[in-house]
C-alpha cells in the first residue's frame, strides 16, 4: 500500500477536519462574544432593574409620605371647618341673644316712654295741686287775717264788758 495517497488522503482528513475545527472555532468565538454581549446586556438590564426597584421604592415611600400628608391636612381642614361651623353656630346663638336684648331694649324704651308719659301727668297734676295749695294758702291767709279781726273785735269787746 501506498503511503503517499494515504497521508494525502489523511492529510485532506486532517484539513477537513481543521477548517471544521475553525469554523467551529469561529462560530463558539462568535457564541461566546454573544453570551458576553447579552450577558452585559442582562447586567445592564439588572442594574436598570434594581434602579428601577430602588425608584419605585422610594416613589412609593414619597407617595406614602404625600398620602400621610394629604391625610393629615384633610384632617385639618375637617377640624376648621368643625371650628368654622362651631363659630356658626356661636354666631347664630350670639345673634339670637342680640335679637333678645333687642327685645328687652324696645320693651324697656316703651317702659320709658309710658313712665315720660306718666310722669308728664304727674307733673301736670302737680302743677295743679300746687295752684291749689297756692290757692289754698291764699284762703288761709285771708282765714287767718279774718280770725285776727275777729280776735281783736272779741278783744274789743271784752274790754267794754
Amino acid at each position: 500500500m501506498e503511503v503517499g495517497p494515504l497521508l494525502d488522503q489523511m492529510a485532506r482528513g486532517y484539513s477537513k477536519a481543521l477548517g471544521i475545527t475553525n469554523l467551529l472555532l469561529t462560530k463558539t468565538m462568535r457564541a461566546y462574544r454573544e453570551a458576553e454581549l447579552r450577558a452585559a446586556t442582562a447586567m445592564g438590564a439588572e442594574r436598570r432593574i434594581s434602579s428601577l426597584t430602588l425608584e419605585v421604592v422610594e416613589l412609593r415611600k414619597s407617595d406614602k409620605e404625600i398620602r400621610d400628608l394629604l391625610f393629615s391636612k384633610s384632617q385639618e381642614a375637617l377640624r376648621a371647618h368643625a371650628k368654622c361651623n362651631d363659630f356658626r353656630l356661636a354666631m347664630e346663638d350670639l345673634k339670637g341673644e342680640v335679637n333678645r336684648q333687642e327685645g328687652v331694649i324696645a320693651d324697656l324704651k316703651d317702659d320709658l316712654a309710658h313712665r315720660d308719659d306718666d310722669l308728664a301727668q304727674r307733673d301736670v297734676e302737680l302743677a295743679r295741686t300746687r295752684e291749689e295749695a297756692a290757692e289754698l294758702k291764699a284762703e288761709a291767709a285771708e282765714w287767718r287775717a279774718k280770725a285776727a279781726e275777729l280776735e281783736v273785735e272779741m278783744a274789743r269787746k271784752q274790754e267794754q264788758h
